[in-house]
């Protein structure tokens, strides 16, 4: 007789399981939108939208939309446990800060206003993180929106 022992998975470990799976995801989407959103990717996209004289392009506007869309599907994701990783944490308020610095006019014409008030709460988070790096991030981009609303008013 054949017997397979299937050893039993303890509630904490897959929890575990899942959390790092999770933080492996975020980070890998981050990572990605941080990626699409450096200058070199988007020089090279309308370099290469110029030359081609044709649609087949990319526009700056298109690639904020798409890092806009994934800050949207990553924002649901993170939790105060993924949160308490370094890694994650700092590329996380890097991408949200500089977002946010960059495109302060695209953040507040979002037509999604839960998606503005998800990374305004996670700017107001990250401003009294001890990670100077985060709370640098965070002050960066919440000064970049005081600017664009009085420049606005």
């Amino acid at each position: 007789r054949n017997r397979v022992v299937v050893p039993k998975v303890s509630e904490g470990a897959e929890e575990e399981f899942e959390e790092e799976q999770k933080y492996n995801d975020v980070v890998c989407a981050i990572q990605l939108l941080i990626h699409l959103g450096t200058k070199d990717f988007t020089i090279a996209c309308n370099a290469g939208y110029t030359t081609m004289n044709s649609s087949n392009g990319v526009e700056t506007s298109q690639i904020t939309d798409v890092i806009f869309f994934g800050l949207q599907q990553i924002l649901p994701l993170m939790s105060q446990g993924l949160l308490q990783f370094p890694t994650l944490c700092q590329q996380y308020f890097s991408l949200v800060g500089f977002m946010v610095e960059t495109y302060p006019e695209k953040l507040c014409a979002l037509p999604s206003f839960d998606l503005f008030h998800s990374l305004l709460e996670s700017l107001l988070f990250g401003m009294s993180h001890p990670d100077p790096l985060v709370s640098k991030s965070s002050l960066v981009g919440l000064a970049s929106l005081a600017r664009e609303h009085a420049r606005t008013r």
